[in-house]
């Protein structure tokens, strides 16, 4: 064989100058779809719930035992101060606190 020989085009493949390209696509042939890659995060750990002491633990910590006012509106919920909470004394008021009591 000579090796500068090429092969000839295949002569039943000729372009028809005059054809116009079908628009509507071909149905069996798809596009791959492309999965959308996300990276997987772990969901953030959920900080331990707040235990509020026991209220004979705390007592009263109303400075007037005798007229008291709460300190927050609802047991249970942060206060303004970072890291306390709301939480009944013995008197009985809402105070607000940053010492949990121990779990149940």
């Amino acid at each position: 064989p000579d090796p500068t020989r090429r092969p000839t085009p295949n002569p039943t493949r000729r372009p028809n100058p005059n054809s116009v390209p079908d628009p509507t696509p071909d149905p069996t042939r798809r596009p791959t779809p492309n999965p959308t890659r996300r990276p997987i995060v772990p969901p953030a750990p959920t900080p331990p719930a707040f235990i509020c002491p026991d209220s004979s633990f705390v007592g009263c910590t109303a400075p007037d035992p005798n007229d008291f006012e709460d300190e927050c509106p609802t047991v249970g919920e942060p206060c303004d101060s970072p890291g306390e909470f709301c939480c009944r004394d013995a008197c009985p008021r809402n105070f607000c606190t940053a010492k949990s009591g121990a779990p149940p």
